[in-house]
């Protein structure tokens, strides 16, 4: 007979065994409990018909990864009288049109509470709906490119006709048309090794209801190299060394990939002078000598096989030689350079002035796209390899004011550490030149040897800006002397002739012999200025009439009497632009790059003109509509995309005259998906000559998809204000015919608004006043002008005010 006890110790074990799972599901409860509620998300149909229900689920992600269904928990909330929601299930009632409900779930963990909603449309008709919706469409959606060797998901979309979508990528059929790739079940696509980069057609085939719909993707498969390799070393450190101290060396290697890596104690280290000795740390030792020495320090690394030297030229200063006196404005003011920080001792209130100018902050691009570089957000400063191995300084910045990092916002009151970003010497110091960092590749740095002498002997030598400094930017916008606005170039130096520029060539030559900022005007660092295609002016817009105050301005009456408030100067006085170098007038990005010898680098393909006849407009000062970074664009009746330019206006816009344009198109890369014109990362197109990595890593940067890509023309319109010619070379000189009373007329007055009246003939017009007459401009216009006949008696606009 069992006995209570032995009843007790026979399931002893057991109760151990139950006791033991309990306390291991404690623990995992107490686990999961402590993971933090981070979100919480609504899924469902995006509309439903009147008098129906559809069933919405409410799912909860926590701290530690995991996910939980929280429908019947949540507290569920609706803002329409046309639905009612009870633990996700929503009722609709009856609506005379569609009408739109949000409904809202709101769930709480470990005192963490989190809300979400979503919007549905409630449908009307539903009893004259069919009674169950059809497949319409399928949508592939994924990477457009995949490197070789690797794998990418896509994803299958379907489409119904009452405009539900449902995701069926596991459901689909998947198939592709190319060896160079394969699919799964699951819409997985894994890359082959491929020859040269390849295309293939990703397809989803999906049947709902008897109906089959596919949908498909184009992907590019990249030949990607199997690994980086060794391009160059770089040497750098100090220029010159005292006798008798160390100094110490960095050696940087730069690969293939445009990486580059810090290789100091890896790299061989050698010299060639009995002045010095250098330890395998890159660490140079400085003898005693008799006169100053030059010794080259060289490091050697081997990479993969690849063996790559540099070299640098380092000076070993004897003490006891006297260097050369310091000369320049500057030469007593301080004794060392650190950079604009010895600028903040004495002038500090006009760095603030810079920070917060035009010239610094750059508010016109970053941020902003263009036809030209593209986007400078991600092309800010860089260091490139070209195809000879070597280092190339990259990047928008290298004509901007700063050292590298981008402005930080105006502010009446910016930090020291801002300020120190800010580099003096680009516009005050002649000899001052600078590179990019080789091992940060993020900041720009005085560059001695370009210089030809320290730092120092440059940054004393402190001068008002002239108009080589302003030149030494504004020439090279765009990629090369003179592509970017076509009426500056590196000829304004030193015109040769005094019909190039008026203005700029030198009084020997019966020239202004001008600066820049005559015209451009300077108030505390903001320089007045105002194209039709910038976004930011800083000051009154230059006006001929600011220097030229006579009146009349001409010896020719017509002139002043019909033209001047009608036509801006810079219309005749510049007949022609890029009269030197050759201007950038078609950019095409579609096209394989050009390799240029000079640079080593692939320069885009581009159609360059010179002494091109400028396009016309009336403009009244101000700017149209720019396109705008990360939007859908607006295609224009000739096909194109308006990047910038003139406010639209005729004779009837106050103030408006006919003003000269360059007129620029350029065809860019963009999302077929989105219309949005597309980024680039254009070190890359410099180093490969295409846009296969150009483009996914532009679209990378900037966080969006890499969604397939096409090419769309876009233009822009750039007024033209430099290369002003003298009268004698002026539009039309003594000679009205040039303009008027010819079939071919060097300003198209017809396209610009000047034609008789709507539905009119030349002999009805003139017969609805008097008898018909023969026709010429030079007789017929004064005649009814001076009898003060207004312009709308024969034209579609007034006389101008």
């Amino acid at each position: 007979m069992k006995t209570k006890a032995m009843e007790f110790f026979r399931k002893l074990p057991l109760w151990a065994l139950v006791a033991g799972f309990s306390l291991a599901w404690g623990y995992s409860t107490t686990f999961a409990a402590d993971a933090a509620l981070m979100d919480l998300s609504i899924s469902g149909a995006s509309s439903l018909y009147e008098n129906t229900s559809s069933n919405y689920t409410a799912t909860a992600k926590f701290s530690d990864g995991s996910t939980r269904t929280v429908t019947s928990t949540a507290s569920w909330s609706e803002n329409s009288d046309y639905a009612t929601i009870s633990q996700g299930v929503l009722t609709a009632r009856s609506v005379r049109s569609n009408r739109g409900v949000t409904i809202t779930a709101r769930y709480s963990s470990n005192g963490v509470t989190k809300k979400t909603s979503k919007t549905v449309t409630i449908l009307n008709g539903s009893t004259s709906q069919p009674s169950e919706k059809t497949l319409s469409s399928i949508a592939v959606t994924g990477a457009g490119s995949v490197n070789e060797g690797t794998t990418s998901p896509y994803v299958a979309t379907a489409t119904f006709s009452d405009g539900s979508t449902q995701v069926v990528t596991t459901s689909a059929t998947w198939s592709e048309n190319s060896s160079a790739a394969t699919m799964n079940s699951s819409g997985v696509l894994t890359a082959g090794q491929v020859t040269g980069n390849q295309t293939v057609t990703v397809t989803a085939s999906y049947t709902s209801g008897g109906t089959t719909r596919n949908g498909s993707i184009n992907v590019t498969i990249v030949d990607s190299p199997v690994a980086k390799t060794l391009s160059s070393l770089a040497v750098t450190g100090a220029g010159s060394v005292n006798e008798g101290t160390t100094s110490p060396y960095v050696a940087t290697a730069a690969f293939s990939d445009g990486s580059t890596q810090a290789v100091t104690t890896s790299a061989t280290w050698s010299e060639n002078s009995s002045a010095a000795t250098i330890d395998s740390s890159g660490v140079l030792t400085a003898g005693q000598v008799t006169g100053n020495q030059t010794v080259t320090v060289t490091a050697s690394y081997t990479s993969s096989g690849t063996t790559k030297t540099g070299n640098l030229t380092v000076t070993i200063t004897d003490s006891t030689v006297v260097p050369p006196a310091l000369s320049g404005s500057h030469a007593d003011k301080f004794a060392a350079y650190e950079g604009t920080k010895t600028c903040l001792q004495c002038h500090r209130s006009e760095a603030v002035e810079v920070h917060n100018s035009e010239h610094y902050q750059w508010a016109g691009k970053l941020g902003k796209i263009n036809d030209f570089c593209i986007y400078p957000d991600i092309n800010h400063i860089g260091k490139l390899t070209n195809v000879n191995g070597l280092p190339v300084d990259s990047g928008c910045s290298k004509c901007h004011v700063g050292k590298g990092a981008k402005p930080a916002p105006v502010t009446a009151n910016p930090t020291d550490a801002q300020l120190e970003n800010i580099d003096c010497l680009v516009c005050h110091a002649p000899k001052y030149k600078r590179t990019v960092d080789p091992v940060t590749k993020a900041q720009w740095i005085p560059d001695e040897s370009a210089m030809g002498m320290t730092v120092l002997e440059a940054a004393v030598d402190i001068q008002k800006t002239s108009r080589a400094t302003c030149l030494n930017c504004h020439t090279k916008s765009g990629g090369g002397d003179n592509f970017k606005r076509g009426d500056i170039e590196e000829h304004h130096r030193n015109p040769a002739t005094r019909a190039f520029d008026v203005h700029m060539s030198s009084a020997a030559l019966g020239g202004g012999d001008l600066n820049c900022t005559a015209c451009h005007t300077v108030s505390a660092h903001k320089i007045a200025g105002k194209g039709a295609d910038l976004r930011v002016a800083e000051g009154p817009k230059p006006e001929c009439t600011s220097c030229h105050t006579a009146n009349p301005p001409h010896s020719n009456s017509n002139i002043n009497k019909y033209h001047l408030k009608r036509v801006a100067c810079n219309t005749c006085h510049i007949p022609t632009f890029a009269k030197f170098a050759a201007t950038d007038m078609f950019r095409d990005w579609s096209a394989p790059g050009e390799l240029n010898p000079a640079t080593g680098l692939y320069d885009p393909a581009r159609t360059m003109q010179a002494n091109v006849t400028p396009q016309y407009k009336f403009w009244d000062g101000t700017s149209s509509l720019f396109y705008d970074f990360g939007t859908a664009f607006t295609i224009q009746p000739n096909g194109n995309v308006f990047m910038g330019g003139p406010a639209a206006a005729t004779q009837a816009t106050t103030g408006a005259k006919i003003y000269p344009f360059k007129y620029h198109t350029a065809l860019q890369p963009y999302d077929t998906d989105t219309n949005f014109l597309l980024p680039l990362k254009i070190g890359q197109f410099y180093m490969q000559g295409d846009l296969v990595n150009a483009v996914p890593l532009g679209q990378d940067a900037v966080t969006w998809p890499r969604n397939p890509y096409g090419y769309q023309q876009t233009e822009r319109w750039m007024g033209l204000f430099h290369e002003v010619s003298p009268k004698e070379n002026a539009l039309g000189y003594n000679n009205c015919n040039t303009c008027h009373n010819t079939t071919s007329p060097k300003v198209p007055l017809k396209s610009l608004g000047y034609t008789i009246k709507t539905g009119q003939t030349t002999a009805t017009l003139c017969s609805s006043c008097h008898s018909a007459e023969t026709y010429s401009f030079s007789e017929v216009h004064p005649r009814h002008t001076n009898k003060g006949i207004d312009c709308s008696r024969c034209h579609n606009f007034s006389k101008a005010p």
